[in-house]
């Protein structure tokens, strides 16, 4: 692909999306892959723009992604993360009073190698330095302190960018950790903080459609939707943190990617290509596979090759 991009020969990357039995449609990236956030940013816009629903109507789809995730209910990821969760309880000691903190921290792991764009991205090199710096910035307000809910995923994960955050608990006083196996409800955490601080979860998008401030310090798919602060330095992230009057970005942004994560297949596209049997041998409709021009050369030409192979690995080919 990026061969491609320097030479600047068109790609098409296509993933499936299979609804159900009877359809199967695609979503097409042109020169770019899936996980690109300038791309996806793109994608939430466009899904908003081309849908044919009164804005009134996208809105109630967008809040329904966020009530969704809210009552545990499976939208868009692979697994219902708060099952555990209680809603309504809150860490011991929790005081309304001060300016709580709440860090919504991720599986790093799972953003390895996904792109130029994402590392770019990261204000800090690892979210264990960022939640330090967090701490250490805070300590000069006797009024603030900070609650890191540690994503649910992390159960049992024993890298030190997860197991080191309770070591900076015994480090600074204004710190506490959530484990990750913790009933605490992070819903809860964020009707009731002051302001959130995410890496990427999607956490961070849902504490900003609940109408409370949010810092992000990592890319994401909602980086450049304005729905978070999104410091581009120490200093700035410092002069964020200590605002004692920060107030929501406006609801735009989230409102968008609640609506896009509601059904990205509004973007979809039928599968034209098709594997059919015929006669006991596979046909390919596929219009640009063709051997000198002709699609019936390139069936030949499968079919030597499959048994060519077949040959080689000593064993027969079943073609039916």
């Amino acid at each position: 692909l990026r061969v491609a991009n320097q030479k600047q020969i068109d790609v098409r990357v296509v993933e499936a999306v299979v609804p159900d039995a009877e359809n199967k449609l695609q979503i097409v990236y042109h020169n770019s892959m899936p996980q690109s956030i300038d791309y996806r940013t793109k994608l939430i816009k466009q899904a908003w723009e081309k849908s044919t629903l009164l804005n009134e109507e996208k809105e109630k789809v967008s809040k329904s992604f966020y009530e969704k995730r809210r009552n545990n209910i499976l939208t868009q990821d692979s697994f219902v993360y708060t099952l555990g969760q209680k809603k309504g309880v809150l860490p011991d000691g929790w005081d309304s009073n001060k300016r709580n903190w709440v860090v919504f921290n991720s599986s790093e792991d799972e953003f390895t190698s996904l792109g130029p764009d994402w590392d770019s991205l990261a204000l800090f090199p690892s979210q264990l330095e960022g939640v330090e710096f967090i701490a250490k910035q805070l300590l000069v307000d006797d009024d603030s302190v900070v609650y890191v809910r540690i994503h649910p995923n992390l159960k049992g994960n024993t890298n030190s960018y997860h197991l080191g955050l309770y070591e900076l608990e015994k480090k600074h006083s204004n710190l506490t950790i959530i484990p990750a196996d913790s009933n605490i409800s992070t819903y809860t955490l964020m009707d009731e903080m002051y302001a959130g601080v995410a890496f990427g979860s999607s956490a961070g998008i849902e504490a900003a459609a609940s109408n409370k401030p949010v810092v992000l310090l990592a890319g994401c798919y909602y980086y450049h939707l304005d729905a978070t602060y999104n410091p581009k330095s120490e200093e700035e992230l410092s002069t964020v943190l200590l605002d004692m009057s920060l107030q929501p970005k406006p609801q735009k942004g989230s409102i968008l990617y609640g609506y896009y994560m509601s059904d990205p297949k509004v973007l979809a596209e039928p599968f034209k290509y098709q594997v059919k049997k015929s006669k006991g041998l596979f046909r390919w409709d596929i219009p640009h596979l063709r051997v000198w021009g002709s699609k019936f050369l390139y069936r030949i030409a499968v079919i030597y090759t499959r048994r060519v192979y077949s040959f080689i690995n000593g064993r027969r080919l079943d073609l039916s």
